[in-house]
């Protein structure tokens, strides 16, 4: 490749990840603003999780919806990353029309869907860029995506202290990702081209999805670990509060602990051998997760849960990227992947749900047990993935 091409692909890669932001951005804005609206329009905050409930299942029909418009009608992925942006933008523009909560649910269907679009192609055009069994840019551009959903809700909290209106905020927000919409445009206007020739596989897999035992696999391996990730950032700091007694701000402190494990998790990967950045990383990371699940499950010392579910964090970090990178690897086809992601896209509401179960119906004693059981889940159903997968390599 000389140089100008290898500048475009440069180019490509970081409209692409900087499309990831924008989709956290746009995920995380509504939970920091729940109770400011409820309290606005006159609503039970509760039924706010219905929105977030409803906002992510659009997500999923979204995820399969695209793909099966890549796979019947030719549609590429910028194409479909443009148009979620495009959704999500004006979407949140519109925000200042809310006035209760049935427009709140159309609100939420139409984000999920915009959503649904930006970062399952978004992840399958960033997997197009991967070199040979590899998942170092995947892992790099879930760093962007972990920046914006740390910074999302800090954005918020001041806007919020300056006096700006719920309402502006979102219109704020959606100018914001209108720009990066315009950036993103930009910079992968020859994005097909400026793919390295050594990166486009040849031969994409024609099996029918759901004769596909590895499009389960996958997709039960994304599922269990996004209920797993999801249920430690919706509670930990439940957690902290009411089984170890700390206070609200250092419990609401402890989510970003785990964010930054997350963080450090997928920055490694971008720095390790990449023989090592696909099912080492799950496995390892998967172990590390168990573990720090397990032993936290051990103490009531606040200082020491902390460091275990950084820890948790770091072995959770590279395993949503690298499993999006080995889908690509294993199939090469956009549907394949953007369906594994819409799969794990409902690990949120599952989330969210088993964590308020756990709450309700056991004893505060039991969450990280629990949680510790379901990363068992999650190595096994890894495993079984993996020797299917090997197999298959085996066998070609």
């Amino acid at each position: 490749m000389n140089q100008a091409g290898y500048s475009e692909f440069k180019f490509a890669i970081l409209g692409t990840v900087l499309t990831l932001t924008a989709f956290a951005l746009s995920s995380c804005i509504v939970p920091p603003l729940i109770t400011t609206i409820a309290d606005k329009i006159g609503v039970n905050y509760n039924n706010f999780g219905y929105i977030i409930m409803l906002q992510f299942f659009s997500f999923f029909v979204a995820g399969i919806a695209g793909g099966w418009l890549c796979e019947h009608f030719g549609f590429s992925s910028r194409s479909l990353v443009l148009i979620g942006l495009l959704v999500v933008s004006i979407t949140l523009v519109m925000g200042f029309l809310l006035k209760n909560l049935s427009s709140f649910m159309i609100w939420a269907i139409l984000l999920g869907v915009g959503g649904g679009l930006t970062e399952t192609f978004g992840a399958v055009m960033i997997s197009s860029y991967e070199k040979s069994n590899s998942s170092k840019l995947l892992n790099l551009s879930q760093v962007f995506f972990c920046i914006g959903a740390i910074t999302a809700p800090q954005i918020v909290s001041l806007f919020l202290y300056i006096g700006i209106r719920w309402q502006i905020i979102f219109v704020i927000f959606g100018v914001l990702i209108f720009l990066i919409m315009c950036i993103f445009l930009a910079l992968t206007k020859n994005a097909k081209q400026a793919v390295p020739i050594a990166m486009r596989p040849e031969h994409n897999s024609t099996t029918p999805l759901l004769k596909d035992s590895l499009f389960f696999l996958f997709g039960a391996t994304l599922f269990t670990y996004v209920t797993v990730e999801s249920i430690f950032a919706c509670w930990i700091a439940v957690y902290f509060e009411k089984r170890l007694l700390c206070s609200v701000y250092a419990s609401a402190l402890v989510i970003s602990v785990f964010w930054f494990g997350l963080i450090l998790g997928r920055l490694a990967i971008t720095v390790i051998p990449r023989r090592f950045t696909l099912w080492p990383a799950i496995l390892i990371g998967g172990s590390v997760m168990c573990l720090s699940s397990v032993f936290a499950s051990f103490t009531v010392c606040p200082v020491s849960v902390a460091i275990l579910v950084f820890l948790a964090g770091v072995g959770a970090g590279p395993f949503w990227p690298t499993t999006v990178a080995i889908c690509h690897t294993a199939r090469n086809r956009p549907q394949f992947t953007s369906s594994v992601i819409a799969i794990g896209a409902m690990g949120v509401v599952a989330g969210s749900g088993f964590g308020a179960l756990i709450f309700k119906y056991t004893d505060f004693k039991w969450f990280l047990p629990l949680i510790a059981s379901g990363t068992v889940i999650l190595l096994a159903v890894s495993l079984i993935s993996c020797r299917k997968y090997s197999r298959e390599l085996r066998m070609v």
